[in-house]
């Protein structure tokens, strides 16, 4: 019953299997070296190539680990319980084995997103994927100009956006010039190279507009905006941002479900801050 237990407990750890026939070099080499790629794959990963390998490596490690526990196991014909490792020490490995694996997946600093619509242009294009640095107790606001990642209070969907407004802050939006508290943002026209993949910047609605491009200054927080000549603005009577909210635009000004459509977001909806495209 014990080696049952055992079988069942390795299938779930990798590396227990060898640790559980007294190979335990090589059973904690492999319990690490999995715990380090899942967490990697997410937090360490600086490019989309590294982080499918990370993904990969995890897989591989897991496969590698459950083959030769088989091939020890019914071709050398060893019981699947040694002498030399208690049921109750490996049962100790399992149960910390778990709980870190959970706030691994569940939990991690750092998480990718992949990005399906080109509003926050020109700093995210469609498909992107992207990291963020997640929330998950202390529920703060940025400051103006982050990128941030939330849920829409109406249906829950995952929005990436730019955090424009703070609660108690006016807005008014005429002609995509943001007013923000009576003061005009500064933004100046700039050249922007789009490197042969101007359709990965523009919805598929928009390929034919001439998207220009703006440095916009809000704060300590410089970035750039994308307005497309020929679209009309959606703009936005002044609206004072309430308690416990915040207001959003997106990047691509003209093509963005925003604050100018959902108006406030709840401070609560907010899940994480932007840290850099996956390259």
């Amino acid at each position: 019953m014990k080696s049952f237990f055992v079988l069942i407990m390795s299938l779930l750890t990798p590396g227990l299997g060898q640790i559980s026939m007294g190979s335990k070099k090589s059973g904690f080499g492999i319990l690490t070296l999995f715990l380090f790629a899942s967490l990697a794959d997410e937090n360490l990963s600086v490019s989309k190539n590294m982080y499918f390998a990370f993904k990969g490596l995890v897989w591989l490690i897991f496969l590698v680990a459950l083959a030769i526990l088989a091939w020890d196991y019914f071709k050398n014909k060893k019981v699947l319980f040694s002498n030399e490792v208690s049921f109750g020490k490996l049962f100790i490995i399992f149960l910390f084995y778990i709980p870190v694996c959970f706030v691994i997946s569940k939990f991690p600093v750092f998480k990718v997103y992949a990005n399906p619509a080109a509003s926050m242009s020109p700093l995210i294009k469609a498909g992107d994927f992207v990291s963020f640095k997640h929330y998950y107790f202390n529920k703060k606001l940025p400051e103006r100009g982050t990128v941030i990642i939330f849920k829409s209070p109406k249906d829950g969907v995952v929005f990436v956006k730019r955090l424009i407004g703070l609660p108690g802050d006016e807005i008014k939006i005429t002609d995509n010039q943001i007013t923000l508290n009576g003061s005009e943002i500064l933004r100046n026209q700039i050249d922007f190279d789009f490197k042969g993949e101007k359709n990965l910047y523009l919805d598929q609605m928009s390929e034919d507009k001439n998207p220009l491009i703006f440095k916009e200054t809000l704060g300590s927080v410089s970035y750039n905006v994308m307005i497309l000549e020929g679209m009309s603005s959606m703009d936005q009577e002044t609206y004072k941002v309430p308690e416990g909210h915040f207001y959003v635009l997106g990047d691509n000004r003209s093509n963005s479900m925003d604050s100018r459509y959902m108006k406030s977001i709840p401070i609560e909806n907010i899940l994480g801050e932007f840290r850099f495209v996956l390259d």
